[in-house]
């Protein structure tokens, strides 16, 4: 007989402690058998009517979710107390019985402010917001005085900064001061999801005390107001008080510097994640799987790939490679240094792969000019059964695009909405359009644009007009253009496009205008540029900029290729 039976069937029956201890170690290892065996003996006994135990039971079943058992266990207590009511009110919560948690509640004879509280979070976690806040009402009108559990809840409900103040004025009222830390912190997360950092800092500073959290949610508060810089000077602050950064908080603001080197705020806050990162380990503190998915996206964004396959070996001593999420990252992050062949090796290696891992590979693949190996990887995803998404397909059409395969790249946009259930949006047609228009099917592009169920952007437009002139009637030319035109008026594309139209086919007064019309418009021709990283350096390449990078002796060597493919035959 196992242990535990054999203790319940020979221990002594009025030793309440020793059942309450059976039934801990019944949940320790998971044996909802134990539970109803200790249950029987609780019965055999006369027991199951005792609150206490009771009350442990009703928990003990709530928690293996067998609900049909804890409503028995919950009728055969005696003398329910509050505790009684409130477990069985929080256990149909957590198994979403919300008609029985009406009728429970309606039932209860005393309902003291905990009762009130899981009411209004239970309901809240479930999205019935208006009726989380009627409940808060009627506590009131109950005459129940709320406290800061109460108020934590509520704070989480505002919606704007006018019922953040109302809340906040309750508690004023209620004469709950800040010298509780979460109802503090649940100030500072609610003001600064709302935008107003400078309530958020308010509220910091008249705190009694603070903690490591509530510096995360003021640093936090100020990113989500678009203060990304007093962010990281918080962050910077809170290092020189005794309230040490943890985890969340480094894996928090590495965050920031990436999202805000995303968001085209400079290349330096992807080197500052860089530098958090490492402080990171240097303070052995252990990065979560989102800190490596994070950092991941900043060496794929602008640092050199040796850091990023330094953060591989990172990834792989601290045994997390296999998340899907680090291993997508990992993905993404070879693919855009152009290291494919890494990038195929981890997503082979890859236990399960999800969406997303197979909608990484596809466009890192196709990006990489892999285009047939991107169909493949499409065509396998699809025979083992994966559902593809918007931005499957997006990748898909984006490799018919780049290999000009025509045929397919109309069959898979034909068939999306009908095969797949997916109906085109705007970066679909802006492939499709794009791909027949660089082949020279303007006729079938434009049929496309004129039904696509938005207005034309831009971009639609450029990509028709930036094909080859040698396919495009003079008059599209000008069509398109002007369309172009009206929408970015200070565009220098549409005018120089124009312009080349004009000069291949040798209307030089016409070129002469479109130049003009540009400089009494006042627009100046864009300069692209690129840029390569090599070791700890980054350089930037601007398309005017040739000749400062020895390009004379570029010219000289690519003249001799050109020789040289010509003695060997090739045109």
């Amino acid at each position: 007989m196992h242990p535990i039976l054999r203790q319940v069937s020979c221990y002594h029956r009025t030793s309440l402690s020793y059942y309450s201890y059976i039934l801990d170690r019944c949940w320790t290892i998971k044996s909802l058998d134990f539970v109803k065996i200790t249950h029987a003996q609780l019965i055999k006994v006369g027991f199951n009517t005792h609150t206490f135990l009771g009350n442990r039971s009703l928990d003990v079943y709530f928690q293996f979710g067998t609900v049909d058992d804890a409503l028995k266990v919950f009728d055969d207590i005696y003398y329910k107390n509050c505790i009684s009511w409130n477990i069985c009110l929080k256990g149909l919560f957590r198994h979403g019985c919300l008609e029985r948690v009406r009728m429970v509640f309606d039932q209860m004879p005393l309902r003291d402010v905990v009762t009130w509280n899981s009411m209004i979070s239970g309901f809240l976690s479930h999205g019935l917001v208006n009726y989380a806040l009627g409940l808060y009402l009627k506590m009131q009108n109950a005459g129940v005085r709320p406290n800061q559990y109460t108020f934590s809840i509520l704070v989480s409900l505002a919606s704007c900064v006018y019922q953040g103040k109302q809340i906040h004025g309750c508690i004023i009222r209620n004469v709950l001061d800040l010298s509780n830390v979460v109802l503090g912190n649940s100030l500072i997360t609610m003001y600064g999801k709302l935008g107003h950092v400078d309530y958020a800092f308010g509220v910091f500073l008249t705190m009694v005390k603070v903690d490591t959290i509530s510096w995360n949610s003021l640093i936090w508060g100020c990113y989500r107001s678009g203060y990304g810089e007093l962010a990281l000077d918080q962050f910077y602050l809170m290092r020189t008080t005794q309230h040490k950064p943890d985890q969340f908080t480094m894996s928090t603001v590495i965050s920031i510097c990436c999202n805000m080197r995303d968001l085209n705020k400079g290349r330096g806050f992807g080197e500052k994640a860089m530098e958090l990162f490492v402080l990171m380990l240097k303070e052995n503190l252990k990065p979560t799987e989102f800190t490596f998915s994070s950092i991941l996206s900043s060496v794929s964004g602008i640092l050199p790939a040796d850091q990023g396959s330094q953060i591989h070996s990172s990834v792989v001593k601290m045994g997390v490679e296999s998340d899907a999420i680090v291993s997508s990252s990992l993905v993404q992050m070879y693919s855009k240094v152009g290291l494919i062949d890494y990038a195929m090796k981890v997503f082979v290696n890859m236990s399960e792969k999800d969406l997303i891992s197979w909608n990484t590979m596809i466009i890192g693949l196709t990006h990489n000019g892999y285009v047939f190996k991107a169909l493949e990887i499409f065509k396998e995803m699809v025979a083992k059964g994966s559902q593809p998404d918007r931005i499957t397909l997006f990748g898909v059409l984006l490799a018919c695009n780049y290999g000009n395969l025509v045929d397919e790249g109309i069959q898979v946009f034909s068939s999306m909405e009908h095969e797949y259930g997916i109906i085109p949006e705007y970066e679909h047609h802006l492939c499709i359009i794009d791909l027949l228009s660089g082949v020279g099917k303007l006729e079938e592009a434009m049929n496309i644009i004129a039904e696509v169920p938005f207005e034309p952007s831009f971009m639609l437009w450029r990509a028709v007009l930036c094909c080859s002139n040698v396919h495009m009637d003079l008059n599209l030319v000008e069509s398109v253009a002007e369309k172009m035109m009206e929408i970015k008026p200070k565009s220098s594309l549409p005018y120089l496009v124009l312009a080349e139209a004009y000069e291949i086919r040798g209307r030089w007064e016409s070129v002469i205008r479109v130049r003009e019309a540009m400089k009494r418009h006042c627009i100046n021709e864009t300069v692209e540029c690129s840029w390569i990283g090599i070791k700890n350096h980054v350089y930037t390449f601007k398309a005017d900029q040739l000749l400062h990078h020895g390009g004379e002796e570029i010219y000289l060597i690519l003249k001799l290729l050109f020789w040289q493919m010509e003695e060997a035959g090739y045109i």
